[in-house]
């Protein structure tokens, strides 16, 4: 029995995630069961995906099946794009050089993960990153006199309760 290459890998952005499998073939390239061109009707998402295959110039040489979840277009477009040169990496380990040669997927930064993630709601819904002109006046003033410190933490507080 003949048995076949698969590469099999697993790319994330945001809070999407990509999982490749990768076999010889005439390039044919299907996500979600949906046809590429159909998932991803924009060009320049269809060239994100197509990034890391152009680069190592393998374009037409494998088929490919990918699963993405979560997340939207260009997140997935992203995963996609790093499951894909993990898989290539997998198939040829020449293609990850040295930064002295100058190897395309590491100056395109194909094998490294964007975790970008939206950042957490704080306090009563507010961000944590809420800029309130009392906080920083009283911060920069405490240390003055003891008892106006205990008097502005107070107001602090009342100011963060009310505000």
């Amino acid at each position: 029995m003949a048995q076949t290459q698969e590469f099999i890998a697993t790319g994330r952005r945001k809070t999407s995630v990509a999982r490749i499998r990768m076999t010889p073939g005439s390039g044919k390239i299907d996500i979600n069961g949906r046809s590429f061109e159909d998932y991803f009707p924009t060009g320049p998402l269809q060239n994100a995906v197509l990034q890391p295959l152009q680069a190592a110039k393998m374009v037409n040489t494998y088929d490919l099946s990918i699963n993405t979840t979560g997340g939207g277009m260009a997140g997935q477009a992203g995963a996609a794009r790093l499951a894909i040169s993990r898989a290539l990496l997998q198939a040829d380990a020449n293609l990850r050089a040295t930064r002295a040669s100058g190897s395309n997927f590491r100056n395109a930064n194909f094998v490294s993960s964007d975790t970008r993630r939206l950042p957490r709601a704080g306090w009563n819904g507010r961000s944590h990153n809420v800029y309130l002109p009392e906080k920083r006046r009283l911060q920069k003033n405490s240390r003055q006199d003891p008892a106006l410190r205990c008097y502005r933490r107070h107001t602090l507080a009342v100011a963060l309760i009310n505000h």
